[in-house]
């Protein structure tokens, strides 16, 4: 990776970061700024990230960190988690299935040419 595109990943990821946090627009980005200048022009994304927590930190603002009891920060959105519904089974295909296992079993079955076996 080249410092240029170092550099936009560390700037998306601290942007990123500072969005999700439950602040004003204004003071996120003075945020994010500030850690990327304390960063310095060519650091890698973990370094402003580093950064940026160790300034959340002096502020007295890390509920805002990820893992710090406060505020939790989600990477993903929610899950809707609700059971799926089956659809309705129709006796018929029930009994065809039946029969196909049951005829497999014996060795009646028909293979995929359409022969018998």
């Amino acid at each position: 990776m080249n410092a240029e595109a170092k550099r936009l990943a560390a700037r998306d990821r601290v942007l990123m970061y500072t969005r999700g946090m439950d602040i004003d627009p204004e003071t996120g980005i003075a945020l994010a700024l500030e850690s990327l200048h304390r960063a310095g022009k060519n650091a890698d994304p973990s370094k402003v990230m580093q950064e940026l927590f160790d300034l959340l930190q002096e502020k007295e603002q890390s509920q805002f960190m990820a893992g710090a009891k406060g505020h939790l920060l989600a990477c993903t959105p929610t899950m809707n988690r609700r059971s799926m519904v089956a659809k309705d089974m129709e006796q018929f295909s029930l009994m065809k299935t039946i029969r196909s296992w049951f005829l497999g079993l014996i060795g009646l079955h028909k293979n995929k040419s359409g022969s018998g076996i």
